[in-house]
Parts: C-alpha cells; structure tokens; sequence
C-alpha cells in the first residue's frame, strides 16, 4: 500500500532533520523582536494619547476588553457566552473606525509573537531541528507532523516564507 510505502521516508526525514543557520536565525530573530517593540511602541501611544488608558498591556485579554469594550464602546463579541478578543473578534472589531489602528497594530504584533515562537523552537545539540511526520494523520492522505521523537523541533509544515531563510540543504541536496 501507499502509506507503508511513505514509512521508510517518512522516518528518514525525521530522523535527518533540517540544519538551522544560527547566525541567520540570530538575525531574523532580532529583526522580528525589533519590529515587535516599535509597533508596541506606536500602540501605546495611541492608547494613552488617543484612548486615555495608561500602563496598556496588548497581551492582557483584561486590557483589551477593557481598550474595546469600555473605553470605545465598541458591542461586546461573545464566545461561548463570554467576552473575547480573539482574532475573529478583532476581524469584526475592523469595521469600526476607531478600532481599526489598533486592530492592525494588534494583529501584527501577534503574527511576529507567532514568528518568534517559531524561532525559539528547541533545536537538537547537532544544530538540526527535527519533526515527527504522521503518515496517516489527515483525513485527506496528507503529512502531518509534530514534535520530534525527541521531544524537540515542531510542526515543520507550515513554516512561513519569511523563516525559511534560517535552513540551510545538506551538502549535495537542494530544497
């Protein structure tokens, strides 16, 4: 069959890993955390400049309902009978004008938060991150993947474009 064909490939890839270029990911790294810090900078200002609110945290689910639902009157956005902030509730939040810097900032602020929690994934001592790929693990006949056999690495299938540059091909392959 199809899947015990894709076993013996499937564990090779795991077990090789991908090398990660540290200088790179050193670079990319402290890019990613220098953009994070202006764009809270530029958010906290215009929380306390526009909205009045001062010690703003844009990781507190508190302040931000606080930001959204008390201070701009914006409709409460419910989930499971409870107010959210989540990304779906920001997406709806977009409409209101006022909302809509502050939505943006948020917005990218968490997408770098995720950039660099790719980043900080555990990489193995030989300088390789590894992930354990599920020949079975969707319904469409696809790979999935998680974390390695060892406990390290993550989900490598969904690296955005933007942190590829951190992998270096062994020497004679080609991504």
């Amino acid at each position: 069959s199809l899947s015990r064909s894709l076993k013996g490939p499937a564990l090779e890839m795991g077990l090789r890993g991908v090398i990660v270029n540290q200088s790179r990911k050193a670079e990319v790294f402290d890019q990613y955390h220098d953009t994070l810090e202006v764009l809270n900078s530029n958010l906290e200002r215009i929380v306390l400049e526009g909205v009045g609110l001062p010690g703003f945290n844009w990781r507190s689910n508190a302040d931000l309902q606080t930001l959204f639902y008390d201070r701009l009157r914006i409709p409460v956005i419910t989930r499971g009978g409870r107010p959210t902030v989540n990304r779906d509730a920001l997406e709806k939040m977009e409409s209101y004008l006022i909302a809509r810097p502050i939505v943006s900032h948020l917005q990218a602020m968490r997408d770098i938060g995720k950039k660099i929690g790719v980043l900080k994934t555990e990489i193995d001592p030989d300088g390789r991150i590894r992930t354990s790929y599920n020949i079975a693990g969707t319904s469409t006949g696809r790979f999935s993947s998680s974390f390695s056999e060892f406990g390290t690495g993550g989900n490598l299938q969904n690296v955005e474009e933007s942190l590829r540059s951190i992998f270096i091909s062994d020497p004679g392959y080609k991504f």
